[in-house]
């Protein structure tokens, strides 16, 4: 008789939802990011618009490299758009992808060290919550705790009129932490 080991298999399936979540998080962060970003009255591809594409292209390319199990392959993609001639912001955002394609691949100081090399680009909303999510996921709940409250001081009132439903879930995170 076989005896299949069911724990480790739902181990398995739950990093891999996980890192399905946070990738498709950070993919929607940083689309909304670029999308309000933008000027309204701007129809037309502009340089940035078209460098936002290209970038966004990159991102899926890194994405899929490392799903297909050549994490260093999908760092490298992201290196190589790292020296091209972009803004600290674009920077920023390729950083917060290196982030989250290290957290994917369960190496979260590396994923941290990303996140803070965003964060020192371009503070920015999107950065500060890519470093709290990699702290905590890293189990550092002081840094995790510090860059959530830095998150919910940049959030506009816009973006809680958008979206209360996540500002309410970002004040709860810190109520726990702050708990812990």
């Amino acid at each position: 008789m076989i005896h299949i080991n069911k724990k480790a298999d739902n181990k398995r399936f739950n990093r891999l939802q996980l890192g399905i979540i946070i990738s498709a998080l950070t993919i929607i962060l940083v689309a909304t990011y670029l999308f309000f970003r933008l000027p309204l009255h701007q129809k037309t591809l502009s340089p940035t618009a078209s460098t936002a594409k290209q970038l966004q292209q990159v991102y899926i390319n890194a994405d899929s490299a490392a799903s297909n199990g050549d994490y260093a392959k999908g760092q490298a993609i992201l290196d190589e758009a790292l020296k091209s001639k972009v803004s600290d912001s674009d920077l920023s955002r390729i950083y917060i992808q290196k982030a989250v394609l290290a957290s994917n691949n369960s190496r979260p100081g590396d994923a941290v060290a990303f996140a803070t090399k965003a964060e020192a680009l371009d503070p920015t909303r999107v950065s500060a919550m890519t470093l709290a999510l990699m702290a905590e996921h890293a189990k550092d709940t002081t840094l995790a705790l510090k860059y959530y409250r830095l998150t919910a001081e940049r959030t506009t009132e816009r973006d809680k009129q958008l979206s209360p439903g996540d500002f309410e879930d970002l004040q709860a995170k810190i109520k726990v932490l702050s708990e812990s």
